[in-house]
């Protein structure tokens, strides 16, 4: 996520050892990140405590890790063919934290997307969102010049699932390239089956117009009178 490990995150991971945190923005900040293999990893970064399935997965043993001053309930790392792909920080799941409202949820993940734009400097940009046996994942994404970040927020009838998602430059511009080839595709089938067929409420009066612009949701309005 960031260009270069400075001196300020090697003391705040001193610093968090020393008070029994472990601090996963080491981690983020080392540039070589995505060139490291997961034993490279393992090897470089021993205090996450490492435990290691297959050539292509870690995770995360250690107790009481945070990242940018919050608690997260996860770290694990993916890796690809050329190095690493992926770095996962689990946030929030009820398994770990226990049943909380929407509400409170909704309202964790705002945070941790104030706290993101703030750290980055940059303004997350939210993506679509996906809808599967009823559950909507939410996701905002930053765009860095090694990597992309992905705030994913999942809710069902509760809450499900909150992390974030580290990806290289090279799987972050894949993912960024299929979601919006995939959001063009929809709201343009949309968006042609609705031409002709919308209008607008003027005063008192409805008035034939055409959708305009790129909306990411669409509420219809049907009526019939005899």
């Amino acid at each position: 996520m960031h260009p270069y490990l400075t001196i300020s995150t090697v003391l705040t991971l001193s610093f968090a050892e020393a008070y029994g945190t472990v601090d996963a923005v080491p981690l983020t900040y080392n540039k070589n990140i995505w060139s490291l293999s997961t034993e490279d990893i393992a090897k470089k970064f021993p205090v996450y405590k490492w435990q290691q399935d297959g050539n292509d997965y870690l995770s995360s043993s250690a107790e009481d890790l945070e990242f940018m001053g919050m608690s997260i309930q996860g770290l694990s790392v993916h890796s690809a063919p050329n190095g690493t792909q992926s770095i996962e920080l689990l946030i929030y799941s009820p398994e770990h934290n226990g049943a909380i409202s929407n509400t409170k949820f909704s309202h964790a993940t705002q945070v941790w997307k104030q706290l993101l734009d703030k750290n980055t400097k940059k303004v997350g940009r939210r993506m679509p969102s996906i809808s599967s046996e009823g559950i909507t994942d939410k996701r905002t994404a930053w765009e860095f010049d090694d990597s992309v970040a992905v705030l994913s927020a999942q809710v069902g009838d509760s809450p499900k699932q909150l992390k974030l998602t580290l990806l290289s430059k090279s799987a972050g511009t894949a993912y960024l390239q299929k979601e919006t080839e995939q959001k063009v595709a929809g709201d343009s089938a949309v968006l042609k089956e609705l031409k002709g067929k919308t209008s607008i409420l003027q005063g008192r009066r409805y008035k034939k117009q055409d959708i305009e612009g790129d909306p990411e949701y669409f509420l219809l309005y049907f009526s019939a009178s005899w």
